[in-house]
């Protein structure tokens, strides 16, 4: 069954596509993606060629065939939300359409809000994007380094503690002591994702309507 993303049509063979890509995603833990474009006369979206990220990243190829209009793309997460983090809103507040791919099979597509007359739908298109990119640099980007700190800091914790285990010469309270730090930092970066939360779902309802695909 097709759904009508405000004035565009998402086709059925576009949303079994998607889901493919997501259960490929599930299997191998890569990002799939692919650009989503239309005919002007139509309104139907059509899907193009796959790009294949890693699992932190993709780049979709803005790649349309002459006469098409490039509307947007799909992408998935692996091991994420269904739903567009801050890096992904930066480029979808210049695009019209951006659809994505994750937790426990979800899909959903984030539809930029149309304004008039044109020049303001414009001027809230670069408003958003600038809004987004802000949030980007200021807040996910550290985010995000804070959760490899935390993960990295975890690995190594756990093989000191191995080695405790063991029997090897490891002073206990200085071990003790770097485990109660870890501890402490991921209390705080829990209180931080709750304020990411809240910030990126303020963001995302001002500039987008969301509609579950899957």
């Amino acid at each position: 069954m097709q759904i009508k993303l405000n004035s565009f049509i998402l086709p059925k063979n576009v949303i079994e596509r998607m889901k493919i890509e997501l259960e490929r995603t599930n299997k191998t833990g890569i990002e799939y993606g692919f650009s989503l474009c239309m005919k002007p006369e139509t309104n139907i979206i059509i899907d193009k060629e796959r790009c294949v990220g890693d699992q932190c990243k993709i780049k979709v190829e803005r790649k349309c065939d002459e006469g098409e209009k490039h509307i947007g793309s799909y992408h998935t997460h692996p091991d994420g939300y269904a739903r567009m983090s801050g890096a992904d809103m930066v480029n979808a507040c210049l695009e019209d359409v951006d659809c994505v791919g994750g937790e426990v099979n979800k899909i959903k597509c984030f539809v930029k809000r149309r304004t008039q007359p044109e020049w303001k739908h414009a001027a809230k298109s670069l408003a958003c994007h600038y809004a987004s990119k802000e949030f980007y640099e200021k807040i996910e980007t550290p985010m995000n380094k804070k959760f490899y700190d935390i993960k990295t800091e975890s690995a190594k914790l756990k093989e000191l503690v191995n080695r405790y285990m063991k029997g090897e010469p490891i002073n206990k309270e200085e071990l003790n002591a770097r485990i109660r730090t870890h501890n402490n930092s991921i209390k705080q970066f829990a209180k931080d994702t709750q304020k990411y939360e809240q910030r990126i779902g303020t963001l995302i309802n001002e500039f987008f309507n969301v509609i579950d695909i899957k």
